[in-house]
């Protein structure tokens, strides 16, 4: 493993790392205060707070329990932190595998990128990224929703 591979293996890494914090009363905890509201909130939530979001994700580990920037949203900057480390892999993952370098042609490189841009939008992120708990969110959408290969459409 090298190059990009190697940020994408670091990237879950640092994911599991924030994961690893939370006990199941902060999960808990985190449940109650999103339940039921929709998803569009989260989202909403994220896109408002992103730059704390990734400076929290770039913290090291001591710096994020110290610094005053972080505790007022502690709990949810850990959640949010775990899907841009997961959208982070993902991402670095399809870009090299095969690996997107310059050299071939616009053909092959159309072709690979695409391909890579598929398989990112074919993976899926879950909003609420903890087992044990179902969703908070009232509108998730199922996790485990797979394509149904025998549907003749798909053939």
């Amino acid at each position: 493993m090298s190059g990009l591979a190697n940020y994408a293996s670091g990237s879950s890494n640092i994911g599991e790392e924030l994961r690893a914090v939370l006990q199941p009363s902060d999960i808990a905890s985190l449940r109650e205060r999103l339940l039921g509201r929709p998803v569009s909130y989260w989202l909403r939530w994220r896109i408002e707070n992103h730059d704390l979001i990734c400076s929290f994700v770039a913290a090291t580990p001591s710096d994020r329990k110290k610094l005053e920037k972080f505790r007022d949203h502690y709990l949810l900057l850990v959640m949010a932190g775990i899907q841009l480390c997961q959208e982070a892999a993902v991402l670095l993952e399809a870009i090299t595998t095969p690996p997107l370098t310059v050299g071939g042609s616009y053909r092959e490189m159309a072709a690979l990128a695409g391909d890579a841009y598929n398989r990112l939008c074919g993976t899926n992120i879950p909003y609420w990224p903890f087992t044990g708990l179902p969703t908070p969110f009232f509108d998730d959408p199922s996790p485990s929703t797979k394509l149904d290969r025998s549907d003749p459409w798909l053939k």
